[in-house]
């Protein structure tokens, strides 16, 4: 999965048309809705199928101005992920928070928090991403990385072999 969370979630935000005003604008709150992210689905070397996706969570997105004018748009988010393998129901959820600053003179994005964080019961973390990134427009790997690291999305064999199938 090649996309970041953070653009995908971000997607989503195109319902809300904010304008940058020349003064901070009034948050608003938006809950973020499962069906407008397609899960991510893997198939195991036993032909069981384990899927990924966004679960819920919420949204706050607002406006303001840096000190030197240039307009800025922010994004809070805090989200659940869910792993299901769907050949038994079995799940393990996962969690995220996230809180974006996009520049909108120049599209550079600036993403902090724990972005994501998935525990297997038995290994621990699997898949972690805490910290700072900066992403410029059209860039898909952060120009500036500050964190940690644990692996760069969940991973379809790692899913695979904790739910016991062959991967």
């Amino acid at each position: 999965m090649a996309l970041r969370l953070a653009v995908i979630l971000a997607a989503t935000v195109a319902s809300v048309a904010i304008a940058a005003p020349s003064h901070a604008a009034a948050p608003v709150r938006v809950p973020i809705d499962p069906s407008s992210h397609p899960a991510t689905e893997w198939t195991c070397d036993d032909d069981a199928v384990v899927s990924g996706n966004v679960a819920g969570g919420w949204m706050v997105i607002g406006s303001r101005t840096a000190p030197d004018g240039t307009p800025l748009m922010t994004i809070s988010m805090n989200y659940t992920m869910v792993s299901l393998d769907t050949t038994t129901g079995e799940s393990v959820d996962g969690r995220g928070t996230m809180h974006l600053v996009i520049d909108l003179a120049t599209g550079t994005t600036t993403e902090s928090g724990n972005a994501r964080s998935l525990k297997l019961p038995g290994q621990g973390v699997v898949v972690q991403q805490a910290g700072r990134f900066v992403y410029e427009p059209g860039v898909d790997d952060p120009v500036v990385a500050a964190g940690q690291y644990v692996g760069s999305e969940v991973d379809g064999a790692v899913l695979c072999a904790w739910f016991g199938h062959d991967a």
